[in-house]
């Protein structure tokens, strides 16, 4: 097949003048293809690195345990009793938690057992029934979105603290005492 001069030399002067232009796009940064003569080394426009992503992570958040806190009454989920963020306070309180956090909860009631238990995504209400006091403690280092979540027994006779959980995934999710969840003991916990 033979090709003739000037449509050849006119095919070449294209092809010089697309590559040209993607030359000097990808060094000013302006075109899809930047950064793409700068890899070949023919650049000397710096490429734009990745902005460092940020340093540590979420806080671990405590939960204190407390059925004679002082009750409040969330404007969206209603009567919250028994759930303190943090440690320092007696205000019952719906707990905020950072998506990636872990998570512990504190009795911080001498004398008093509790249990944090999961009891699924918020609907609208809490459920008639609480959590189950014979469920089998939650290995540490699970989320606390999982099914069937719980810390166990807390305070007497075993341990004041949980063991440490995670909070990976969003959501709104509905947490009680086994022990005093007919006096009301419950809150919500947002992962956000």
């Amino acid at each position: 097949m033979r090709i003739s001069g000037t449509s050849y030399t006119f095919a070449f002067a294209a092809v010089l003048a697309i590559a040209s232009a993607l030359y000097v796009g990808g060094c000013a940064g302006g075109s899809p293809y930047a950064g793409a003569a700068c890899l070949l080394g023919q650049c000397s426009s710096p490429v734009p690195s990745p902005s460092p992503s940020p340093s540590g992570s979420p806080a671990a958040v405590l939960v204190g345990l407390n059925v004679n806190a002082t009750p409040t009454t969330d404007p969206t989920f209603g009567a919250e009793l028994g759930f303190l963020q943090g440690t320092a306070t007696t205000q019952s309180s719906t707990i905020h938690v950072p998506v990636g956090s872990t998570i512990q909860f504190v009795d911080v009631e001498p004398g008093t057992a509790h249990t944090a238990a999961d009891l699924g995504k918020w609907s609208g209400k809490f459920p008639a029934n609480g959590p189950n006091p014979s469920a089998t403690m939650t290995p540490a280092g699970m989320d606390i979105s999982i099914r069937h979540f719980t810390t166990g027994n807390l305070g007497p006779p075993g341990g004041n603290a949980s063991a440490i959980y995670t909070a990976d995934l969003p959501g709104m999710y509905v947490f009680g005492c086994a022990y005093h969840y007919g006096q009301g003991m419950r809150t919500v916990v947002i992962v956000q």
